[in-house]
């Protein structure tokens, strides 16, 4: 039954990968980037020179009611850079003075709020990319975009932007410092779309057309931004976060003496190239992370909470998005936690990122502590990844997954969980054929289990 399957699987592999259809280059919106030598002050006015004499993206299509129609609502957009920013300005012309802002939140919801969107593909592989949203209000919206088009929202960055408010328009102007980026420097153009929300219009539109059955995230029909010189060194910045906590604390009905409680720890950043990170974190604290929204669960099965600790983000989806949303061969959630209780974690390493133009990966391993309430001896889990782009925007996964628990004297014990698995991950140039094919093998001590699936999707 296994050679039956690994057979299938290649067979349909061979047979998607004849389905090639090459982007027609003479449909692609390209812009001139230029660089400036002033100094831009982001307060939303647009008062420097420099927004007068640079080239204007405009004539939007819409995306919705209809598509690969110009927009109703004007759009005007402008963009350049300096050695640290990438610069953008847009003028968003509206039909009346109202403008529809629903909540003053950060990554607030983008069809329910005027705003404007810049995405940019760095890689020009359009699976990868950034995604920055400011609303009329000036709040910010920011995520990672992986598999084409979907956003990871609890990925937050530092960048600027201001908005002001005319009769007929109002003005967002938006800086985004290149550290903040990962990018291949030696590129001479950037993959990039500029997208607008007009709720009282209730149109979306966009400067690189997008077909209306498509969001408007999909990196498949973004436009081209092309450099005059080469981009700024892509950045080899090392953050480093300590933190330090204390307490006095006393039981008034056991004892008169203060109890005294510290703890120190260590979280750090390394670019080790332009396109690949290094997250170490030793003792690590987590109480800057949000709590999860409140969600009933009438079901037998768990609930997959997303993950919102800051050292787990980067680059997620080479770990998170393996197999499709009911089967994860890794779910890093339960990495420092038991049978709904806390675990201390000692520290771990995580490398991700581009080390090709075609090949990404991800390396993890954290080890966490022993707790005696829970008789849980201490466990270490082990995470490989890597994503091999193949054809247009379909790519090959691989994951190796291995959690290990050991009282250090027994490291070759049978206490442990182990998964191999790949996927082949297809999406034609044009976005007609989407589909998941995966191979999934479990270990365990007294258990092997094969998980195969398959999912397609014929789009219009």
């Amino acid at each position: 039954m296994t050679r039956f399957y690994l057979s299938l699987l290649i067979t349909l592999i061979c047979f998607f990968s004849t389905y090639h259809v090459e982007a027609q280059e003479s449909n692609v919106r390209f812009y001139e980037i230029k660089k400036t030598n002033e100094a831009i002050i982001i307060d939303g006015l647009l008062d420097e020179s420099v927004w007068s004499n640079l080239p204007v993206m405009d004539s939007f299509y819409q995306n919705f009611p209809g598509d690969f129609v110009l927009a109703t609502s004007r759009t005007e957009v402008m963009l350049t850079y300096n050695d640290d920013y990438l610069f953008v300005a847009a003028r968003l012309y509206t039909q009346e003075q109202q403008r529809v802002i629903q909540t003053l939140e950060r990554n607030f919801n983008w069809s329910a709020n005027d705003n404007i969107t810049i995405d940019i593909d760095p890689f020009g592989d359009q699976q990868n990319g950034f995604h920055f949203s400011v609303s009329a209000a000036g709040v910010q919206r920011d995520g990672q975009i992986s598999r084409g088009g979907s956003v990871d929202q609890n990925w937050d960055n530092r960048w600027q932007a201001e908005v002001s408010h005319n009769e007929d328009y109002w003005v967002a102007e938006i800086a985004i410092p290149f550290s903040t980026l990962r990018y291949n420097d030696t590129r001479d153009s950037w993959n990039i779309n500029v997208s607008r929300n007009d709720v009282l219009a209730n149109e979306r539109s966009s400067w690189s057309p997008v077909p209306r059955n498509f969001g408007l995230t999909t990196l498949s029909f973004t436009g081209k931004m092309k450099w005059d010189e080469a981009p700024p060194p892509a950045s080899r910045d090392i953050i480093l976060i300590p933190f330090a906590t204390s307490g006095l604390s006393r039981d008034y009905g056991l004892t008169s003496s203060y109890g005294w409680n510290y703890d120190f720890g260590l979280d750090a950043k390394i670019a080790v190239t332009g396109s690949l990170n290094l997250d170490v974190t030793i003792n690590p604290d987590f109480a800057q992370t949000q709590v999860d929204g409140l969600q009933t669960n009438l079901s037998r099965f768990s609930i997959f909470l997303p993950e919102q600790r800051q050292f787990f983000l980067e680059n997620a989806d080479l770990f998170a998005q393996v197999g499709f949303s009911r089967i994860r061969p890794f779910f890093s959630r339960r990495i420092g936690l038991y049978q709904g209780q806390q675990v201390p974690i000692w520290g771990g390493a995580r490398l991700s990122g581009k080390v090709t133009d075609n090949l990404r990966i991800g390396l993890l391993n954290m080890q966490t502590a022993a707790d005696d309430d829970l008789n849980l001896s201490p466990q270490n889990f082990t995470v490989a990844a890597a994503q091999y782009d193949v054809f247009t925007r379909s790519n090959l996964a691989f994951i190796f997954v291995n959690r290990q628990g050991s009282d250090f004297n027994n490291l070759a014990g049978n206490n442990f969980n182990r998964v191999v698995g790949v996927d082949f991950n297809l999406s034609s140039a044009d976005n007609i054929w989407r589909g998941i094919f995966f191979l999934h093998r479990s270990f365990s001590p007294d258990t092997v289990e094969d998980i195969f699936g398959d999912s397609v999707e014929i789009g219009n």
